[in-house]
């Protein structure tokens, strides 16, 4: 995937959780265990690095998805991604809500 996604335009990548709030939160442990598996979700560090593996000058929109109402918030999910978009790139940022639409992206 990494190969297929660099030099993209736009990426849409899953921020799932914080491992914190996964580990502190209200899920029995054997969901736990299923979303921190490889065949689970993307913790926000997860999404972080792989953001940064595929980030190039051509990558003009990220747009953070598929967070978790339970175990995340955007605040956390936006640090992560920030601390890989913070090298100069000229990449905006969205944070999708579960409960509204994202604003229409242009990517040129």
């Amino acid at each position: 995937m990494e190969r297929r996604l660099t030099g993209c335009n736009g990426l849409i990548l899953e921020f799932n959780h914080n491992p914190e709030m996964l580990k502190n939160g209200p899920y029995p442990l054997s969901l736990q265990q299923r979303v921190r598996s490889s065949q689970g979700h993307l913790s926000n560090e997860d999404g972080a690095a792989f953001l940064k593996k595929v980030l190039s000058d051509q990558l003009q929109m990220i747009v953070l998805a598929h967070l978790s109402d339970t175990n995340n918030t955007p605040e956390l999910a936006a640090i992560e991604a920030e601390r890989i978009l913070s090298n100069g790139r000229a990449s905006e940022m969205i944070i999708a809500s579960q409960n509204r639409p994202t604003p229409l992206i242009t990517l040129s």
